[in-house]
This record gives C-alpha cells, sequence and structure tokens, in this order.
C-alpha cells in the first residue's frame, strides 16, 4: 500500500508511533529496505521515523541536483536534533545550520589545514601512526608464533591518535596506550547501545518516553557516556587553559584544534556560538564520527581482501612493479597505483558504511521531481543506495575493482559523488598491503560477512594470518 498527498512523495504505509522503524530494523543495517521503497516508490518516496516524515532521496542524479548544485537551499541538519540536545546540549558542526554552521565550518576547515590537512605534513603523521602499527603487528605475529592475529585493535588507535593529535596534540602511542583503551571502550559502548533498536526509538522520540521505567534507564546509560567521554575533554582542555596562560605570544601558530578553538573564543567573546558548551559538542563530533566510519572502513577493507585473495594477489604485483622496495607509500604515488586506487575505492563503495546519511532541512520551499517540498521538510539523502544502485554499479554485493577502470587499466574512473579515496583510508590500506600478506585465519573462523545494525555499520570482530612480505635488495 502506498501513502500519498499533493505534497508528500508517496510512502509505504507506517505503523502507527513507530511508523517505519520496524521494516528498518528487521532486515538491518537497512539497505534492502530502501532498495526495495525505490524500486517501488521511485527514487523520491517518503518514510517515518517514527511520527516524523522522512522525504528520502535515493538516486544519484537527484542528489546532484538537489544537494550538490543548490547545496545553500537543503543546509540546514535535522538529525535527532532534540536527542541529541539532551544527552550533550548545542549543536557541533554535524547539526549545525545557517550562518552559524557556515561560520563554523570555515573555521574548523582553516584550522585543520593550518594542521597540515591535505598537505605533506598529514602525511608524515599518519606514516609516523603506521610505523607504530607494523612495530607491534611485527610483535605479534613475532611472538605467536603463527597463531591468528587481531588486527582491528591497531587500526582502532592509529586512527585514535591521528583524531586526538588534531584536536588535543598528541598521539595514544606508549605510554598513553592505555588512555585510549579506556576511551575507545566508552565509545564502542556507546555506538552499540546506538544501534539497538529500543535506542532508536528512544532517540525519534525523547520527550515522550525518556522518563518511562524502560526507557529512561537507557536514558541514563547515554548520559553516563556523554559524562565519561565529556570527563577526558575536562582534563584536555585544563591542560589547554594552563599552558594558555603560559604562552608568551598569544597570536601563535596553533598546534591542535582545542588550542585554536579557544583562541577564536576569547577573539570573539564567546559570540557566535564560540563557547564552552559547542566546543564540547565540536569534539563529540569529531571523535564519534572520525574514529567510527574510518576504522569500521579499514576492517572492511581487510575482510573483503581476505575472502578475495586473487585481488591482494594483483594488488601485490603493481606495488611490487611501481615502488619495488619497502618503503611508506606516499599520495604522490597514487596516480602510478590505478588498481590500488581502484581497490580502495572499490572497499568504501561495498563497506557502504552510512546506511543512512545525516538529514537534511531545506531552508526554502524547493520543488524535487515534481514533488514540492516546504520549507523545512527533513530531508534524507540515501547514498547507500545509490553504492549499491545495479545501474550504476552492476553486480553491486560484489567486489570488483575493476569498475573504477577504464578498458586499459591504467585510468581510474571518477566515482560518483565524493571522492572515495579519503587520504587516511587509502594511506593506512595500502601501505598494509604492501609490507604484509593477509590470509584468512587458520584455527579462529572466517571473518563473518554479518553488517549490524546502527548509525555506522560494524563487522563483527575478526582474525587472520599474517605475515611479513620480502623485498628484494
Amino acid at each position: 500500500m502506498v501513502l500519498a498527498d499533493k505534497q508528500r512523495a508517496a510512502s509505504p504505509i507506517p505503523w502507527p508511533i513507530l511508523g517505519n522503524l520496524p521494516e528498518i530494523g528487521a532486515n538491518p543495517p537497512g539497505y534492502d529496505t530502501y532498495l526495495k521503497w525505490r524500486q517501488e516508490y521511485g527514487p523520491i518516496f517518503t518514510y517515518w521515523l517514527g511520527e516524523k516524515p522522512t522525504v528520502a532521496i535515493a538516486e544519484y542524479s537527484l542528489m546532484n541536483e538537489t544537494i550538490v548544485k543548490d547545496g545553500d537551499s537543503y543546509a540546514d541538519r535535522d538529525f535527532f536534533n532534540e536527542w541529541l540536545y539532551l544527552i550533550r546540549g548545542p549543536d557541533g558542526l554535524a547539526t549545525m545550520g545557517g550562518e552559524t554552521w557556515k561560520e563554523h565550518r570555515k573555521f574548523f576547515m582553516q584550522v585543520m589545514r593550518n594542521l597540515g590537512v591535505g598537505r605533506n605534513v598529514l602525511e608524515e603523521k599518519i606514516e609516523a601512526e603506521f610505523t607504530a602499527v607494523c612495530a607491534n603487528i611485527d610483535r605479534m605475529v613475532e611472538s605467536g608464533d603463527g597463531e591468528d592475529v587481531d588486527i582491528g585493535p591497531e587500526f582502532d588507535v592509529c586512527v585514535g591518535s591521528m583524531i586526538n593529535s588534531l584536536l588535543f596534540g598528541y598521539s595514544f602511542n606508549g605510554a598513553r596506550s592505555d588512555e585510549f583503551t579506556h576511551l575507545r571502550a566508552i565509545l564502542n559502548d556507546y555506538m552499540t547501545l546506538v544501534g539497538k533498536p529500543s535506542s532508536q526509538f528512544l532517540m525519534t522520540f525523547p520527550h515522550l518516553v525518556k522518563d518511562l521505567p524502560y526507557f529512561s534507564g537507557i536514558f541514563k546509560t547515554f548520559k553516563l557516556f556523554i559524562a565519561k567521554t565529556y570527563k577526558f575533554f575536562d582534563q584536555q582542555i585544563e591542560k589547554h587553559k594552563s599552558m594558555a596562560q603560559k604562552e608568551v605570544h598569544e597570536e601563535s601558530t596553533h598546534m591542535d584544534y582545542v588550542s585554536a578553538f579557544m583562541q577564536e573564543m576569547k577573539l570573539r567573546d564567546g559570540q557566535d556560538c564560540f563557547d564552552m558548551p559547542t566546543l564540547y559538542s565540536h569534539l563529540l563530533d569529531f571523535w564519534i564520527a572520525g574514529q567510527e566510519t574510518t576504522t569500521n572502513t579499514l576492517n572492511w577493507g581487510v575482510i573483503h581482501l581476505l575472502y578475495n585473495p586473487d585481488v591482494q594477489t594483483k594488488l601485490h604485483a603493481e606495488l611490487d612493479s611501481v615502488i619495488q622496495t619497502n618503503r611508506f607509500i606516499h599520495l604522490a604515488d597514487r596516480p602510478r597505483l590505478p588498481y590500488a586506487t581502484a581497490v580502495v575505492n572499490e572497499i568504501q563503495r561495498i563497506a557502504n558504511v552510512l546506511p543512512q546519511n545525516l538529514a537534511r532541512c531545506n531552508t526554502k520551499d524547493v520543488v524535487v521531481n515534481g514533488h514540492f517540498l516546504p520549507k523545512g521538510t527533513s530531508i534524507m539523502p540515501l547514498m547507500s543506495c545509490v553504492l549499491y544502485d545495479e545501474k550504476i554499479f552492476p553486480e553491486s554485493r560484489k567486489f570488483k575493482p575493476e569498475r573504477f577502470l577504464t578498458a586499459d587499466e591504467k585510468s581510474k574512473r571518477v566515482c560518483v559523488g565524493e571522492s572515495l579515496a579519503k587520504t587516511e583510508i587509502f594511506l593506512i590500506l595500502i601501505n598494509l598491503f604492501h609490507q604484509y600478506k593477509l590470509s584468512m585465519p587458520i584455527q579462529a573462523p572466517p571473518p563473518s560477512m554479518q553488517q549490524n545494525f546502527g548509525l555506522s555499520v560494524v563487522p563483527l570482530p575478526y582474525k587472520c594470518q599474517i605475515k611479513r612480505r620480502t623485498f628484494q635488495q
């Protein structure tokens, strides 16, 4: 059955109060449900998150015409805003809208450039973190006497150190590793709870159910996670305040995001949402978004290459031919590594770690594919549908890096949407497979392909065999 009116796009029949959440939750992580709705109702349809209608845009051409080419009309966010305010306070970058979002995004991008993002400085940081990862892997391999190895935690520390160095100015190597283990455990518990249907219901209707007996316990658990995370932020910010008091020159080059934000907060006298509560929300957004999506993609990359050893063999052949030695591979090498680039693109496509993107809210009345959407409509660009679109990616559930190559296998095909080859993922994954050969575990069960429900698609823990590759001198 279909619901439709003059304004709203066609919709599957929602359940009372629950909306279409049961259908999404019954088939995690939700891709197949969204694709089914797109086939039945077209590239734009309405589905209900509880009692809230959300208009989905599930086709690349429509996303390009709306979100990309007319971005200002869809710049506001509408993603569990009430819920996030209850558990953490003011909006972070992920949920800000309007001129405030533009101002903070501009500031964030400038600080990231100053810290080396987009330049060789970032590559040097990644190389340092990757070197530490290799040292840990080598110790595990040497001490394990052929036993299966769990490299997931190594990805966690590597990515976490990169995030922490940008935010607070230091990594988690050496004596600080326990500090990361504690913080990561908190975030793991938080994301596990987010993925549960009961939590999704609470996040959708916080004003109705947060004080009810069952849901009040979940709500208190969420608040506890945030309090523990903010305690870590408290410690770092207090250190920065102490350091700032010792600075002789106020306008020095900022070494991390917190220093830069605190300086900007002082210059603006706390105006334009440059204040402490907003800083805490920013830090939480950066940690959750940066850590989860990157580490999940890295782990899915390893799992898919374990199941496709022929791809790993071809990847090794290209790396041996082009790089030849065991040196660190840089972004400058990427134009000469079309197959490696295609492998990373395909990993990010098939991993598809975000079943739903962050919902947007149109800032003015718009017409999309013949449907009138009044100002303030909740709009969900479903990039997950595009990444599994059979018209764009035939046999979309199969791992085929060649789909990102032209016929001569020398030129990388441009992917739809944003570039899939993010700096960290390319450098970490390709250097990992340059230094090591990974294969299926001997004693542990094969890695599971189960995709767990949540804001980001998480693979189950897995193990594999790892062997150092040798290079001719």
